[in-house]
């Protein structure tokens, strides 16, 4: 898949184990040439720290820029098709400083022709990092969800304001390692270099010239996040929705990686350790072959505790999961609908839905029933 470097949670490398383009970068000071502005404006571009992922098409570094501490994604010259096109993304009308996409502070070129994306710089490191390294309660993981729905709903958003146009996005690559947590608790997407700007009423010309460019790539993405019909290949490229609907499945399973970590869904306040979707069923390194036979063949999906179901949280999760990573994409929510039945549950957790509470729901029905006859 494309460019596995922004996780910026992958543990930071020794400057041993760096590139020599990075031993070069670490605290140079970068000289005033007009090619290594942000195209923002005549800023001179941040200077290197240590490098914090690498990936097959960019590395990525942290910098400092006026004081501040950001991160730089650094593309070698010879992958400016890869840059433009995360590029492209960022740069849409509408997309800056928006809440649950990381903030996009410019661009720029080295003296040395490698090009640069400088970002945000999420303090938690990836979601994939931070669940590792930490469990949750209910009112995180709820904050963490909402916030990765908020940005997946306005990155699919058609949106029309002040005269500007922002096309709907399919991310396309989405997985615990391309979304960031910030410092307050919250998701951020990231890692644009798969993604589909897609047709919507103004932009029809364009998303025609990508469709033919796109030939051959309807399996782009982190292979276990892959949707059923992307896995066997049966995706329509030429139909927006297909896209936004395999990253809905990916959203669910998102959802399930962030909920297996948090402790008040479990006895005892232990969470299990954090593992990757199907990890447990087809290991660390799958394979295309075994994840189309048993996500799409035979229709399996992660294992989801069956204790949840006497939570009055834990119900409700089950549903709101198994609708995202539905086998039909038609049936699969929509990023919008996913954020409104997240808005719907309470802030605090219920301890006890209780077996007792739900047997007496049963026997309710039953006399209702009997009565009834």
């Amino acid at each position: 898949s494309c460019c596995r470097c922004t996780s910026y949670l992958h543990a930071a490398k020794s400057v041993d184990m760096c590139s020599a383009v990075c031993k070069i970068l670490i605290n140079h000071p970068v000289s005033q040439n007009s090619n290594t502005f942000f195209t923002s404006g005549p800023n001179p571009l941040p200077y290197f720290v240590q490098i914090v992922g690498n990936g097959d098409f960019a590395n990525v570094y942290q910098g400092k820029y006026h004081g501040s501490t950001v991160c730089v994604k650094v593309f070698p010259a010879g992958w400016k098709t890869k840059f433009s096109a995360e590029k492209e993304v960022y740069e849409l009308p509408l997309m800056k400083h928006v809440d649950g996409i990381v903030h996009f502070l410019g661009t720029g070129r080295k003296p040395d022709g490698n090009w640069l994306i400088v970002l945000q710089f999420a303090e938690c490191g990836s979601l994939h990092s931070y669940l590792c390294k930490h469990t949750t309660n209910w009112e995180l993981s709820l904050k963490l969800c909402t916030s990765l729905l908020q940005g997946a709903a306005y990155l699919h958003s058609d949106l029309h304001r002040h005269g500007l146009h922002k096309p709907p996005v399919a991310h396309r690559d989405l997985s615990s390692s391309n979304v960031l947590v910030r410092a307050d608790g919250t998701c951020v997407l990231c890692d644009f270099g798969c993604s589909t700007i897609l047709r919507s009423c103004s932009g029809h010309r364009r998303w025609q010239s990508q469709t033919k460019n796109m030939k051959g790539h309807a399996q782009l993405g982190t292979l276990r996040y892959m949707s059923p019909e992307i896995l066997e290949g049966h995706v329509n490229l030429s139909n927006s929705l297909c896209l936004m609907q395999g990253d809905i499945y990916a959203l669910g399973l998102l959802l399930w990686e962030i909920w297996m970590r948090c402790s008040d869904l479990f006895e005892g306040g232990i969470a299990p350790k954090h593992i990757l979707p199907y990890e447990s069923e087809l290991g660390a390194n799958v394979t295309l072959e075994s994840l189309v036979q048993h996500v799409f063949h035979m229709d399996k999906r992660p294992s989801i505790p069956n204790h949840w179901e006497t939570l009055p949280q834990g119900s409700v999760l089950q549903e709101l999961m198994t609708d995202c990573w539905d086998w039909d994409p038609d049936a699969r929510l929509t990023a919008p609908c996913i954020v409104a039945r997240l808005d719907s549950l309470p802030l605090t957790f219920q301890m006890k839905f209780t077996v007792q509470y739900k047997h007496w729901l049963v026997l309710l029905v039953l006399v209702g029933t009997v009565r009834h006859c």
